[in-house]
């Protein structure tokens, strides 16, 4: 059985915040501006590409961090999708190995190229067949994503609605049953914070995801960049 795509673990991201967090998240809704309050625990050594201190984006009024659950999903992607033989991957640890001894870049891509049973243009294919691997699960956390505010957003609605309604039915008889009306409207104030927490949640999921992505795939095309520097011009003079 392989491994579990991102998209299998959206269960796992998609929770609620607890009570810390919504008070934070409650605070900064007036604010016009909710930031992620989880903070980044990303160890680099436990990273494939071994990412430098990133940098915070905006995704609407929400801000996105790097993620390293999501990070490691991703990376794990790539793992399950390895292309038989020496290719980007192969490649790729191998340079981080070679790095503590050959400080130099330009020397450290040709040392590692010529380590390894490939070609340039091989590397720089598989290397986009990793692209597209991130942009698959990015496809696949999208579907997932809209899955879920259907089943948790939409929900909410529908309860926060029926609320109203039931209110609006029970003002009639207000004499009868005022005391049920107090502790109706006690219950939707609740529903509204659950309402309102759970965008939030998946608002942040989604920035995190996107500016993860965004740095994975700034990673990946910088390295394609200066494989073609590196390497293809070498390759060329070999030639």
């Amino acid at each position: 059985m392989g491994k579990k795509s991102f998209f299998d673990n959206l269960g796992s991201i998609f929770v609620k915040p607890d009570e810390a967090e919504a008070e934070v998240i409650h605070q900064q809704e007036a604010e016009g501006v909710v930031p992620n309050v989880e903070p980044d625990n990303s160890n680099d050594s436990d990273l494939m590409f071994s990412p430098a201190i990133v940098k915070q984006a905006t995704e609407g009024n929400i801000v996105g961090v790097f993620d390293k659950a999501i990070y490691s999903q991703l990376q794990a992607a790539i793992i399950e999708k390895d292309l038989p033989g020496d290719d980007y991957l192969e490649f790729k640890s191998s340079l981080k190995k070679l790095a503590v001894y050959i400080p130099d870049e330009a020397k450290l891509y040709k040392a590692t190229f010529d380590s390894l049973n490939l070609n340039v243009e091989s590397l720089l294919k598989s290397l986009t067949h990793y692209i597209d691997v991130v942009s698959g699960e990015k496809e696949k956390f999208k579907v997932g994503l809209q899955g879920a505010v259907e089943q948790q957003v939409g929900k909410k609605e529908v309860e926060l609605q029926e609320i109203v309604d039931k209110r609006v039915a029970l003002k009639t008889q207000i004499e009868e049953i005022e005391a049920e009306i107090t502790g109706l409207n006690e219950y939707e104030n609740t529903v509204s914070i659950d309402l309102q927490q759970a965008k939030t949640k998946l608002m942040v999921t989604d920035a995190n995801f996107n500016i993860t992505v965004e740095k994975l795939t700034t990673q990946l095309t910088g390295d394609s960049a200066k494989i073609e520097k590196h390497l293809v011009v070498s390759e060329e003079v070999t030639k």
